[in-house]
Order: structure tokens, then sequence, then C-alpha cells
């Protein structure tokens, strides 16, 4: 199932390129990997975005499919510089600073990101992530983000975290929860977030629940 054939070549590469929707369900159900493998440097989900094949690049998506790797840049990041702790560190160091540039050159440039909970905010760019962001340094000037608790695996690291201030119009902003970075070279290539506004909590009575 994940045999790779001469040329990086897999089953799945194949019927990906070939535009078979069903062969690619069944490779995958029956546990093919989607990042392996690659065509001159090509992803499975890169070839299915190439050709406009929404609804492979989908069920690739759904199976944990991410960019293959992210070209190399001109200068090699050294291995303290790309550990994923430094990178979260410097990410967080960039949302509190609200400096938007250091935050973007974190970012790869064909970066994804996808909100489970939220199907319709996926995006693929560093430019949306530029016009996330600047919007809400905009409309939150006190923005402060917290980590509360980090773990690495492998190339992805856990975060939970805690992003709270006051909006420009005086209402609170206040998100918890995890967030899933893939991080390559010392910079974000994929990204899973699970980021929810905090509900208030009710008012209660003197013996409980409502006054």
């Amino acid at each position: 199932m994940n045999h790779v054939y001469e040329g990086s070549l897999t089953p799945l590469l194949v019927a990906t390129s070939g535009g078979d929707l069903n062969v690619v369900r069944l490779l995958l159900d029956h546990g093919a990997d989607p990042n392996l493998g690659a065509i001159e440097g090509k992803s499975a989900l890169d070839i299915a975005k190439e050709k406009g094949s929404r609804e492979i690049a989908e069920v690739l998506r759904q199976h944990g499919a991410t960019r293959w790797v992210p070209a190399a840049p001109a200068e090699p990041t050294s291995p303290a510089a790309a550990d994923p702790k430094t990178v979260l560190e410097k990410v967080r160091r960039a949302m509190n600073a609200h400096d938007l540039e250091g935050l973007l050159a974190l970012i790869e440039p064909e970066y994804e990101s996808e909100q489970p909970a939220h199907p319709d905010r996926a995006f693929q760019g560093r430019e949306q992530v530029r016009k996330n962001w600047g919007s809400i340094f905009a409309r939150v000037p006190d923005l402060r983000a917290d980590v509360l608790r980090t773990v690495v695996d492998g190339d992805t690291v856990w975060t939970e975290w805690h992003w709270h201030g006051v909006r420009s119009d005086g209402t609170k902003f206040d998100y918890r929860g995890v967030t899933l970075f893939r991080i390559w070279n010392g910079k974000l290539m994929a990204g899973r977030l699970f980021m929810e506004p905090v509900q208030e909590r009710k008012k209660e009575g003197p013996y409980g629940g409502s006054p």
C-alpha cells in the first residue's frame, strides 16, 4: 500500500495524478500514507490542487495530507533555530509585539491552514495570514498570546493557547484552544487550529443556578 517505486512514486500518487477519486479513497481507507513520495517534488495534495481535483484534495486533507516539503531556503537554518519550541516561542513573541512582518517571516509562503470545526475557514497562502492577523492586531490593540502547554511530536508542535485582550469597541476578545503546527526548517508549513471563544460565566444566585 505504501510501496515507493523508482522516482518516489506511490500507488496513491498515481491514482491522484490520474484523477481517480474511487481508487484514492480505497487506498487511503486501507492505510496509504497521503504524504509519502512525490512527483517532481509535488505531493499528492499538490497534484490534486494543480489539477483542480477538489474532491480528491478534500479526501486527502481528511486523511492528514499536507505539502510534502517546501523549497529549501538559500541558507540552511541552524538546528537550534529550527527547533519547534524555539519557532513557537518566536511566533508568540511576534504576536505579543504585534509584529506582523516578524510573524510572516516564520511562515512558509504556501502555508496551509484548516479549522476542523469550521471547514469554510480553510485556506492556503501566507498572504491570508497577513490579512487575518493584520485585522486582529488592528481590532485588538492590547492582544496577548499566552502559551499554556506545549508538546512536540516529530515535526509537529501541539500548543494550548490563551489569546485575549479588549477590542477597539470595548468588547472582550477571549479565545482558548489548541493548535497543531507542522514546522520545517524553522517555519510553519501547515496548521490545524482548534481555537474557540471563551463562554462567559452565567451569574448564579446564592444557592446556585440563576439568581
